[in-house]
C-alpha cells in the first residue's frame, strides 16, 4: 500500500487550467527498497494524476529527502508524464514579428489580448533580469514566454536605501495563456522576498493569486457583468 511522503506546499496551475495539489507517495518493495512518484489532486474534485516510478531508493528516509528537494521546475515537467494535458491544444502567440505581439506596441489598444502592469519589489538587482532573462536592463527589453505571451521590462523606481520597485507589461490573450505566465511568474519569485503587485494591487507570490489577478484582467473578464 502506497505512502504519503511529502506534501508540497504550493499548488501548480495544470495546462487543462485546473489547480493541483501536488504530493510525493511512496511504496515499499519487497526487496525493502522504496519507490517513489508524483501526484496531483485537481483542487476542485476529480480523480488523481500519478506519474509512474520516479525513483527507487535504498530506504523510506532517503525516499522522503529525495522529495524534499524537488523543485518547482521538475514538477511543473512531471505533470505531463502524469498525463495532466490541456483539454484543448493552447494557441501560441502570434510571432513576435505579429503587431499584437511587438513589444514596441505593447501600449496600443488590444482587443483580443491584454497588457497588465506588474510591479516586482525588491532590493535583489538580480531579480528583474531573471524576469526578462537578460544581462542588463532597459526600458523596452523583453522576453517571449510560449504558451503565453510577452514580458517588457518598462522601468524603475528606487529610492536610496529602500527597495527598487521595477515595471514590467505583461501581454496575454487566454485563460491558458494567464496559467503559463503566472506559473513563471511564481516559479522566478517565490522565495525571493519580492512584493508583487498587479494593476497597482498587491498579490501574494502563490501559483493560484497570481493566476487568478491575471485571468481578471482578460477581455472577457473585464467585460463581464458584476453580479
Amino acid at each position: 500500500m502506497s505512502r504519503l511522503v511529502h506534501e508540497f506546499p504550493n499548488p501548480l496551475v495544470g495546462p487543462d487550467g485546473k489547480i493541483y495539489t501536488i504530493r510525493a507517495r511512496g511504496e515499499e518493495t519487497r526487496g525493502g527498497h522504496w519507490e517513489g512518484w508524483i501526484e496531483y489532486l485537481p483542487q476542485g474534485g476529480g480523480p488523481a494524476h500519478q506519474t509512474g516510478r520516479e525513483t527507487a531508493q535504498s530506504n523510506y528516509e532517503q525516499l522522503a529527502y529525495w522529495a524534499s528537494g524537488l523543485t518547482p521546475t521538475y514538477l511543473e515537467m512531471a505533470m505531463e508524464r502524469a498525463g495532466v494535458t490541456a483539454s484543448e491544444p493552447p494557441e501560441p502567440p502570434p510571432p513576435l514579428e505579429h503587431a499584437l505581439y511587438d513589444p514596441a506596441r505593447i501600449r496600443e489598444l488590444h482587443e483580443d489580448s491584454s497588457v497588465v502592469r506588474i510591479e516586482v519589489e525588491t532590493l535583489d538587482p538580480a531579480l528583474p533580469r531573471k524576469l526578462v532573462q537578460a544581462q542588463e536592463l532597459a526600458v523596452g527589453r523583453f522576453r517571449r514566454i510560449p504558451g503565453a505571451g510577452i514580458l517588457v521590462y518598462d522601468g524603475v523606481d528606487a529610492e536610496e536605501g529602500r527597495p527598487s520597485r521595477h515595471a514590467f507589461l505583461a501581454q496575454f490573450g487566454s485563460g491558458n495563456a494567464s496559467a503559463v505566465l503566472a506559473n513563471h511568474l511564481w516559479s522566478d519569485l517565490h522565495g525571493e522576498g519580492a512584493t508583487l503587485r498587479i494593476e497597482g494591487r498587491a498579490v501574494e507570490i502563490d501559483n493560484h493569486e497570481i493566476h487568478e489577478a491575471l485571468r481578471g484582467r482578460l477581455p472577457a473578464a473585464r467585460d463581464a457583468p458584476r453580479r
